[in-house]
């Protein structure tokens, strides 16, 4: 995405609560970080600086994800739960199972 693909995003609306508006503002604003840095990553040269811009772009996106579930609950107005990093089925192994490095 570039600076001129940033600036169509979600107005926000009227009606919604304060709260709501006040996230879709900051995803608003996350959404021209995420097109200034994507810009910058496709022009860098230096090693060291496209490592920066990778993390930065990473951690955007993260960010966004988290406002973007927070209005999702904010308009369903209940908690959704957060998926879980590890797998039920992962967790329960039969007995004696060993793990193996090879």
């Amino acid at each position: 995405m570039n600076h001129y693909a940033a600036r169509f995003f979600l107005p926000a609306k009227k009606a919604m609560p304060l709260q709501a508006a006040g996230t879709r503002r900051k995803i608003a604003q996350v959404r021209m970080q995420l097109a200034c840095a994507e810009d910058l990553f496709n022009f860098v040269t230096d090693e060291d600086m496209l490592d920066s811009c990778i993390y930065q772009l990473k951690s955007l996106q993260l960010y966004y994800g988290f406002l973007m579930r927070q209005v999702r609950q904010e308009e369903l107005g209940r908690e959704e739960p957060r998926p879980e990093t590890v797998s039920p089925l992962l967790e329960a192994r039969p007995e004696g199972m060993v793990e193996s490095m090879g």
